[in-house]
C-alpha cells in the first residue's frame, strides 16, 4: 500500500487564459493500494463537500473536485561529513 494526500478543491471560474482560482476544502492523508481506489475516495469525498457546502459552491459558481497525490516518501537522512584528514 501507498500512502496518497486527497485534496477536496472548489475551482472558482477564471478568464480566459488565467488559472483558476481555487480554494482548498478538505485534505487528508489515506493508504490505498492503487492511484485509481484513491480517486474514488477523493471523488467520493468531493460529493460530500459539495453536499456540504452547497450555499458557498452555488454563491461562487465553483466546481467542487477531488484530487489524488502519492505522498513522497521522507529523503534519507544524509551521512554527516567526515572530518578533512590532515
Amino acid at each position: 500500500m501507498s500512502l496518497y494526500t486527497v485534496l477536496i478543491l472548489a475551482v472558482l471560474p477564471a478568464s480566459p487564459g488565467q488559472l483558476p482560482p481555487t480554494l482548498e476544502l478538505h485534505r487528508t492523508h489515506i493508504p490505498a493500494s492503487t492511484p485509481a481506489v484513491c480517486q474514488a475516495y477523493a471523488t467520493h469525498l468531493a460529493d460530500q463537500q459539495r453536499r456540504l457546502n452547497a450555499a458557498l459552491v452555488q454563491r461562487l459558481q465553483a466546481r467542487v473536485v477531488g484530487t489524488c497525490e502519492p505522498l513522497a516518501p521522507a529523503a534519507p537522512a544524509s551521512a554527516p561529513a567526515s572530518a578533512p584528514t590532515p
